[in-house]
C-alpha cells in the first residue's frame, strides 16, 4: 500500500500542475480576447534571454540499511532470554538472546564423565599390562558401564532427532501457507493490470479522436489537452498496477524461496539426525563387543595390546564428543555481529526456537542507502560517484548529500527501469530505514543558451516557429530551430536572438504583419540565470 502511495503522489502532482498551467493560459487568453474590440489585437509577450537550461531527474525512494542481519539459533530449544525490542541499540559481540541450555549442560557433564571413565579404563589397563588376568572383573564392570553409556547416547540421539524433525516439518507447512497467499495476491494484481490497461486504451482512443477533431477545428485546444492529460493519468494507473503485480510476484518468489529453504533444512535435519543415530548405534555395538572381549578373559599378550588400542580409541572418541557438546552449548547464546539496532523481533521468551528460524533482525545505521528506479531514457546520464540531493519529509529544512555507488547495467525487461543505489552518511542516526525520501540528480546542463518560454514555440507544416513582435508592434512569422528544453524554457538554436520579443499568449488567430498591442511584456530570467527542468519519477 505504501508503495502505491509513493507512485500516485508524484503522478497527481504533475496532473495538477498541468491543469493549473492550462487554466492560467485560458484566463489570460480570455482577457486578451476581451481587448480585441478596442483596436489592435492584444497579446502577451516575453523577451528571449540567455540562461542555463538545467535538467534534473527527480524520484522517490525509501531509506534502507545496507546491513541487515537475521539471527537464528543453530540448536533447537526454548528461548529463556530475549529482552531486546524493535528500536533497541545493539553492539558487536553483545549477547542478544539465550536458548535453554539445561539439556546441553547435562550432556556436557555426561561427556566429561564419559571421558574420565574412558581415561580411567585406559590407565587401569596400562597399569596391569604385565599382569595378565589381574582385574578382569573390574574390566568387565567398566565395559558394562561403557555399554550403558552408549545406550543412553543412542536414546538421547533418537529423542533429539524426533524433536528436530517435528520442528522442521512445521516450518515447511508455514512456508507452504505463505506461498498460497502470495499466489492469490498475484491473481488480484493481474486483474488490476487488465482493468488499468483497458482504461488506458479507452483514454488513448479518446485522445486520438480529440486530436483529429482539433485538427479539423471542431473543438478547442483545451479539450484536446484534457484528453491528453486523461491518457497520461491512465498510463500512470497502468504503471501502478504493473508495479503492484511485480510486487506480488516478488512476494511469491520470496515465499517460494522460504518454502525451498524449509524443505532443504528439513532434509538436512533428517539426514544429520539419522547419521547421529547410526553413529550412536555403532557405539553401542562396539561397547557390547568390548564387553564380550572382557568376559572372554583373553590372556594372550597380543590380544591384550589390541584391547589397549581399543581403550585409547574410546578416550579419543569421548573427548571428541565432549568437544562437540561444548560447541553446541556455546551456540545457545546468540551474539550480535554488528553495531546497530533491532529492526524486527520474531519470537518471545518461552517460544520453541529451531535452527534456521530467525529470532531477531538487526540493521546497521552508520551509512544508509536509497534505491531508485531510473527510466532508460535517463540512465545514460547517471554515473557512479555522481552527487545527488536528498530530502526527507520527516526532516524538514534539511538537504542531505548523497552519492551514486551502484548502477545496475541490466534493466527490468517489464518496466525498462534500471536500479540505481545511493549512499548517505548517517553519523547522527537521524535517517531511519523505511523513511520516505525525495531524490534529485542533475542529468544535463546547457550553459548560456538563448531561450524563450515553451508556450512561445508553435508548430506548423514548415516546422517550429515563433511570432516575433517587431519594434513597430507588428507580428512576424519567424521559423526557429529548437534545442534543449525544460519545463520553463526552450533553447533557440537559430531564428531568434536575445532581447527579441515573442508572443506567448494571444486572444485569437494571428497572422503575419498583424498590428498588435503587448500587455505587460516580461523577460524570462536574465543572463547567467538558470532554469530548472525536472524529470519526475515515482518509485
Amino acid at each position: 500500500m505504501k508503495r502505491i502511495f509513493t507512485i500516485l503522489i508524484p503522478v497527481l502532482l504533475i496532473a495538477a500542475l498541468i491543469g493549473w498551467r492550462l487554466h492560467a493560459n485560458k484566463v489570460q487568453a480570455q482577457s486578451l480576447t476581451s481587448d480585441k474590440g478596442r483596436g489592435a489585437s492584444s497579446v502577451a509577450a516575453a523577451k528571449a534571454s540567455v540562461q542555463d537550461i538545467v535538467n534534473t531527474f527527480q524520484t522517490t525512494a525509501n531509506i534502507e540499511s545496507p546491513q541487515t542481519v537475521k539471527l537464528s539459533p543453530k540448536v533447537a530449544g526454548q528461548i529463556v532470554m530475549l529482552a531486546l525490542h524493535e528500536g533497541d541499540a545493539v553492539h558487536r559481540g553483545q549477547v542478544v538472546a539465550k536458548i535453554d541450555d539445561t539439556e546441553l549442560q547435562a550432556t556436557v557433564r555426561k561427556q566429561i564423565a564419559t571421558v574420565e571413565q574412558a581415561q580411567a579404563r585406559l590407565l587401569q589397563a596400562q597399569a596391569t599390562q604385565n599382569t595378565v588376568g589381574v582385574g578382569v572383573g573390574t574390566q568387565i564392570q567398566q565395559m558394562a558401564a561403557g555399554v550403558a553409556a552408549a545406550q543412553a547416547d543412542y536414546a538421547q540421539a533418537t529423542q533429539t532427532y524426533n524433536a528436530q524433525v517435528a520442528s522442521a516439518d512445521a516450518a515447511v507447512a508455514d512456508a507452504q501457507s505463505k506461498v498460497g497467499v502470495a499466489e492469490a495476491q498475484i491473481a488480484n494484481a493481474q486483474a488490476g493490470v487488465q482493468s488499468a490497461q483497458a482504461n488506458y486504451n479507452n483514454a488513448s482512443t479518446q485522445l486520438v479522436r480529440q486530436t483529429n477533431l482539433l485538427q479539423q477545428g471542431a473543438i478547442a485546444q483545451q479539450d484536446a489537452d484534457t484528453a491528453r492529460t486523461t491518457a497520461a493519468v491512465q498510463k500512470g494507473n497502468v504503471d501502478v498496477a504493473v508495479a503492484q503485480l511485480s510486487s506480488a510476484k516478488a512476494s511469491l518468489a520470496s515465499a517460494q524461496s522460504q518454502l525451498d529453504s524449509a524443505r532443504h533444512q528439513a532434509q538436512i535435519t533428517r539426514t544429520t539426525g539419522k547419521t547421529t543415530i547410526a553413529s550412536s548405534a555403532t557405539k553401542v555395538t562396539q561397547a557390547k563387543a568390548m564387553l564380550r572381549n572382557a568376559r572372554a578373559n583373553t590372556t594372550q599378550p597380543a590380544a591384550y595390546r589390541a584391547n589397549l588400542v581399543a581403550l585409547q580409541a574410546d578416550v579419543a572418541s569421548a573427548q571428541a564428543d565432549l568437544t562437540n557438546a561444548r560447541a553446541q552449548l556455546a551456540q545457545t547464546s546468540l551474539i550480535s555481529p554488528i553495531d546497530g539496532f533491532v529492526s524486527a523481533r520474531y519470537a518471545d521468551p518461552g517460544t520453541l526456537a529451531s535452527p534456521g528460524s530467525p529470532i531477531l533482525a538487526l540493521q546497521g545505521l552508520r551509512e544508509v542507502w536509497a534505491t531508485i528506479a531510473v527510466p532508460q531514457e535517463q540512465i545514460q546520464h547517471i554515473i557512479i560517484g555522481q552527487n545527488a540531493d536528498v530530502t526527507v519529509d520527516s526532516l524538514p529544512g534539511r538537504k542531505l548529500a548523497a552519492r551514486v555507488i551502484q548502477v545496475n547495467p541490466s534493466g527490468d525487461p517489464a518496466s525498462r527501469d534500471f536500479t540505481v543505489r545511493l549512499a548517505m552518511n548517517n553519523g547522527d542516526g537521524a535517517l531511519k530505514p523505511g523513511m520516505f525520501a525525495r531524490v534529485s540528480l542533475v542529468t544535463q546542463t546547457f550553459p548560456h543558451v538563448t531561450t524563450v518560454p515553451p508556450e512561445a514555440v508553435q508548430t506548423d507544416a514548415g516546422g517550429s516557429f515563433v511570432w516575433v513582435v517587431t519594434p513597430d508592434s507588428k507580428l512576424q512569422h519567424t521559423p526557429v530551430q529548437t534545442g534543449a528544453s525544460n519545463a520553463s524554457a526552450v533553447e533557440i538554436v537559430q531564428g531568434v536572438t536575445p532581447g527579441t520579443q515573442v508572443v506567448t499568449v494571444s486572444g485569437g488567430r494571428l497572422k503575419d504583419g498583424q498590428q498588435v498591442s503587448v500587455n505587460s511584456p516580461t523577460e524570462i530570467g536574465g543572463k547567467g540565470g538558470k532554469g530548472g527542468g525536472k524529470h519526475h519519477r515515482a518509485q
